[in-house]
């Protein structure tokens, strides 16, 4: 888990969980995110609350003791933040150094639905967002290799080895040099990820009109032909739905000739505040609690 002054360091520079999330390879940040927190612009998130975080970093000691009780090697705790030789701006936040070895040790936890993105135990068949992680902690402390110890659903644990390379290295380095020189130190935004981070970098219009460019015009026929299918789709799921429902009738579960549970309609309860009844008895009130958004929306023309 990383200290205050560690997090203030890592706004200098680039880190290894950031290296996953420049290339779109990371479940909780993006390209933007990581952007913004640079500049200053966002704080970093703070996932303590989200378990998978949470037990994590509860469960890096365990881990880090259990590598050491099972290889024989010892393990101590890096404090400081490093910094790559020749790119000031490359950063690690290694979990354990790995003592009298030219090499690191990674602690991670995870789910058993996870356990498929884990491939061949001491191989470095590891989930993509880790393996960059590695190749720049590699780059960064200069080691010949890093070791990554898993434990998977909590019962599981594994080691893995993520060997040396430099031509996966350069690439990586090429790519996060580019975001720190070309976006960062620019102040220009990398592109957004998803609709909700270009709302937040175009939250409205400044210019009336703009010309499409000639790939927009295939973009916007793919996107027509895409919301046609989801309609579709959505109207052959209703009248299956329908079809299944109408066979139910007043019973509560559908069951296979097995007596295998298929399906539930069941009637449940839900609250709903009735704004318009509340606006009507207390107007003034209302105005009080009433709050504006704004936000665009982006509607296909007519053909």
């Amino acid at each position: 888990m990383l200290t205050p002054e560690q997090r203030e360091a890592r706004r200098q520079g680039i880190g290894g969980s950031d290296a996953a999330a420049i290339l779109g390879l990371s479940k909780w940040q993006t390209p933007l995110s990581v952007y913004l927190e640079k500049i200053g612009e966002a704080e970093e998130e703070d996932l303590s609350a989200n378990d998978c975080i949470h037990f994590g970093n509860i469960l890096e000691p365990i881990v880090a003791d259990e590598y050491a009780r099972r290889t024989g090697k010892e393990v101590v705790i890096e404090p400081d933040v490093l910094i790559h030789t020749k790119h000031s701006w490359m950063r690690a936040n290694i979990d354990r150094c790995i003592k009298g070895e030219d090499a690191v040790l990674e602690c991670k936890t995870a789910g058993t639905f996870m356990k498929d993105q884990w491939g061949e135990e001491a191989s470095d068949n590891i989930p993509d967002a880790y393996l960059m992680q590695c190749a720049h902690y590699a780059a960064v402390c200069n080691v010949a290799r890093v070791d990554i110890a898993v434990l998977i659903g909590g019962q599981e644990f594994r080691i893995y080895t993520y060997q040396r390379n430099k031509v996966l290295e350069e690439k990586l380095i090429e790519r996060e040099s580019h975001f720190w020189h070309e976006h960062v130190l620019k102040r220009v935004p990398p592109p957004p990820a998803n609709p909700s981070e270009a709302m937040q970098l175009w939250p409205r219009e400044k210019v009336e009109t703009t010309i499409a460019a000639p790939e927009i015009l295939e973009t916007i026929e793919t996107l027509r032909n895409t919301k046609q299918q989801i309609k579709a789709l959505q109207d052959k799921a209703g009248e299956l739905q329908t079809k299944i429902v109408s066979q139910m009738q007043e019973a509560g579960m559908l069951l296979d000739p097995a007596g295998h549970k298929l399906a539930t309609w069941k009637a449940q309860k839900a609250n709903r505040f009735d704004s318009s009844t509340f606006k009507e008895k207390e107007p003034e009130l209302y105005q009080q609690y009433v709050k504006t958004s704004q936000h665009r929306v982006l509607r296909l023309a007519s053909l």
